[in-house]
């Protein structure tokens, strides 16, 4: 249900952002807004608590919060996830299951260590057509840490929302064209949102760029500390030396231009009719000098700084002209308030279940105990009526008694929600994850340094999508290989064997496999998935799209099969592991000119590496582009020159499976699966 005042409260990592806002008529009225920098950056640790604390108790002194909700946002960085997966067309009341099967697999942690929500594309879709799903999830441990600023400050949070869908939802709501696309730039200090609006399509990515890395690229051009660049930067305007001080900032902002066409061009091939009619920009770094006149110059459409809106009205008692000269920095904010007043068009909440749940109990209390003692009360009459005329009828099935017992297990339940010690149990096991956040390193790590160094071609990491497996033990299923030679994908299937997981060729899965009909059904399914693959040579778009169906109808048959199956025996050749270990997939590019043989090649290198159980990729593609000879942005949109300065490239992207396990080999990985299955455990 839709609040009727509510406090959007963007907590940035410089300042905090607030507005208030009601619903007037079919627009949104701000009645207040505040703008409170830190007396320094909020770059994590306890420090960074104690600054966010002070500016929250700053807003709760100088702000009416009186019968309002609270919405806040919480930057995505590297503990958030936001992945759209597509889904079959299926039974709406199928969905959640599916989804949660899917996000198994898309989010890179074990479930319960994420608080996650998702959201079906609401659109007319086409008979047949596949469902579109956004996933989004946070840390639980990123979430509590961020909370208890809050809690500690007494203010109660009824939604939480990434600042990237924060930032959709002010843009869906007050900007959206029917005219084409809307691409979004949200410059923070740390990272900028990419958010594109089409129609009721959202995409979203996150970049490692920010305005702390303009300031730090002008402390090292003239030798200042952080503190003074950053004060350098923001007078740069008024500065005689704007543009000599600009020149420092152009390497970074080269490198934000060529990620916003990259990703542009990437939503384009997904969406053919796509058009984008301009870039928005947000935040406080996209208002520095220069930046609209460097994007503007390399994009095909308009760019500008969000300030002019047209569902969001201000309040005439407010300061009218001082609200649009810093509405960019509150997209965030504005967005929170959209969506607590019912107009968002994502309406995800990542607030965790149990405060929720703890939160209802608590205010429905002084009902349940008024309730308990009328029905108690009725009891007793029920009772003398009993005791003066006796009957065979059970007490505890008056419908009365049900009620009160009813009313009875709500107030244990909520009790036990307000155990301290369980509460101190549940924060204890939040804390203490230094262990995995170790291995994890040490994987991360691992992969790093598995790629060899090329000075002339460098190897770029685009996306990286890396879990352990459930309980820590691989039980991922490895994606189809490539295979230049028989022109389209190799044979690599997996399956486990006992309690082992074992890698190895389809061909000799097919002559090893156990049961004569049980083999013929596994043949038929390997020639249907080859025959599928065949047919997709020719579209590289149609081919990820049947891969994912492929897949999906894949593991559903070799799960129906699963129980019929005998023990299936391989030599030991190719890739066989079992153990403790890392899966990654990560979609790289490169210029090398040999293509995808360079991928082979870099493939065969990482295998190399210590610890390395398999590497190979399951996709490749050279596109060609024009790029300028100056700022090097790209445009991917055009066969022929946009002009004399553009240059025709060409660059390789593959997306990499790739396998790690600490254990220094596999026999030892063997080794240990077989002495835990003797031991009665099971390596899932």
């Amino acid at each position: 249900m839709a609040a009727e005042l509510v406090w959007g409260l963007d907590i940035g990592q410089n300042a905090l952002k607030a507005v208030k806002a009601r619903q007037a008529g079919e627009l949104i009225e701000v009645i207040a807004f505040d703008h409170i920098e830190y007396r320094e950056p909020a770059s994590g640790g306890a420090d960074s608590s104690a600054v966010i604390r002070d500016a929250l108790q700053t807003f709760l002194s100088r702000n009416d919060i009186t019968n309002c909700e609270f919405a806040v946002s919480i930057a995505a960085g590297r503990s958030a996830l936001i992945r759209f997966i597509k889904l079959p067309p299926v039974d709406r009341r199928k969905v959640p299951d599916i989804v949660r099967y899917e996000a198994t697999q898309q989010i890179p942690f074990p479930l319960e260590d994420v608080i996650w929500d998702y959201q079906v594309v609401e659109r007319e879709y086409e008979p047949g057509e596949e469902l579109e799903v956004g996933i989004f999830a946070m840390r639980r441990e990123a979430i509590f840490n961020f909370l208890s600023n809050l809690m500690v400050s007494g203010v109660e949070v009824g939604s939480m929302q990434l600042a990237a869908v924060a930032v959709y939802n002010c843009m869906r709501y007050d900007q959206a064209t029917a005219e084409g696309a809307i691409l979004g730039v949200d410059i923070g200090a740390e990272n900028t949102n990419l958010i594109i609006v089409d129609g009721n399509n959202v995409w979203t990515r996150s970049l490692p760029i920010g305005g702390n890395d303009f300031t730090r690229a002008i402390a090292t051009k003239y030798g200042l500390e952080f503190e003074q660049a950053e004060t350098l930067k923001r007078n740069m305007e008024r500065s005689k030396k704007a543009q000599e001080i600009f020149e420092a900032l152009r390497p970074s902002l080269r490198s934000l231009l060529d990620e916003i066409q990259r990703s542009a061009g990437y939503y384009r091939s997904l969406h053919k009719q796509a058009k984008f009619v301009k870039l928005l920009g947000f935040g406080s770094g996209f208002k520095m000098f220069g930046v609209k006149r460097f994007l503007g110059a390399a994009l095909a459409y308009p760019v500008e700084a969000y300030g002019e809106t047209n569902n969001i009205i201000v309040d005439t008692a407010l300061n009218l002209h001082l609200f649009k000269k810093s509405s960019s920095a509150f997209g965030a904010a504005l967005g929170l308030a959209v969506q607590g007043l019912g107009f968002g068009g994502v309406n995800t909440n990542l607030m965790p279940p149990q405060i929720l749940k703890e939160r209802i109990l608590k205010r429905k209390r002084p009902m349940l105990i008024a309730a308990a003692a009328m029905l108690a009360s009725a009891s007793v009459l029920y009772a003398a009526v009993a005791f003066l005329q006796p009957t065979a009828y059970p007490i505890e099935r008056d419908p009365r008694v049900r009620e009160l017992n009813a009313a009875t297990k709500l107030q244990d339940d909520y009790r036990d929600q307000m155990n301290v010690n369980a509460l101190k149990k549940e924060i204890d096991s939040l804390i203490d994850v230094k262990g995995r956040k170790s291995e994890a390193l040490a994987a991360f790590n691992a992969l790093l340094n598995s790629i060899p160094y090329n000075e002339e071609y460098p190897v770029l990491i685009n996306q990286l999508a890396m879990e352990p497996g459930a309980a820590g033990r691989i039980n991922k299923k490895l994606r189809v290989g490539w295979s230049e030679d028989s022109g389209g994908p190799s044979g690599l299937i997996f399956e486990p064997v006992g309690t082992r997981v074992v890698i190895g060729e389809a061909a000799e899965a097919r002559e090893t496999s156990g049961g004569g009909g049980n083999r013929r059904n596994i043949e038929e399914l390997m020639q249907v998935r080859d025959a599928q693959r065949n047919e997709r040579q020719n579209n590289m778009e149609m081919a990820r799209e049947r891969r994912r169906e492929e897949r999906l109808a894949a593991a559903a048959e070799l799960e129906r099969l699963e129980t019929q199956i005998g023990q299936v025996e391989r030599a030991e050749r190719g890739v066989n592991f079992a153990g403790v270990g890392y899966m990654a997939e990560i979609t790289i590019e490169t210029a090398n000119p040999e293509g995808p043989s360079s991928i082979r090649t870099l493939c065969e290198q990482m295998r190399e590496a210590p610890g390395v159980m398999h590497c190979d990729y399951f996709y490749a593609e050279t596109p060609t582009y024009w790029e300028h000879i100056e700022t090097h942005a790209r445009d991917m949109t055009t066969e022929k020159a946009p002009s004399k300065d553009y240059e025709k490239k060409q660059y390789t992207i593959a997306i990499i499976q790739w396998v790690w396990t600490p254990l220094q080999t596999a026999e030892e990985a063997l080794t240990e699966a077989a002495e835990m299955e003797a031991q009665g455990e099971r390596v899932e």
